[in-house]
């Protein structure tokens, strides 16, 4: 039978792997969308949780979020250019993955 240390132990590094799995989910929702990995933690630290969110903010609000540059601002740009209304792909806000299939 386990120590009561090696337990709490075991939990500690349960909680740390559900932790970096939710940091893994959270960002995969920015991928295959043109966005650097410091733009995307900027925008997780700001709480801009999702890309759909960018496709509202305009630029001022943009560059009031720190970690957000010139760079960054392009990306977003480009990133709302082909995601958003009247993107190039199907439907404007469809993922490249998905617009393959339609």
């Amino acid at each position: 039978m386990s120590e009561p240390h090696d337990l709490e132990d075991i939990a500690r590094r349960a909680r740390d792997l559900v932790d970096a799995c939710d940091a893994v989910n959270q960002t995969a929702m920015f991928l295959n969308r043109g966005l650097s990995p410091r733009t995307v933690k900027a925008l997780m630290d700001h709480g801009v949780d999702a890309p759909e969110r960018l496709l509202s903010m305009s630029e001022p609000e943009l560059r009031r979020i720190t970690g957000i540059w010139d760079a960054s601002v392009k990306e977003i740009q480009a990133y709302k250019a082909a995601f958003g209304p009247g993107g190039k792909w199907p439907g404007g806000s469809v993922r490249p993955m998905l617009a393959k299939r339609l």
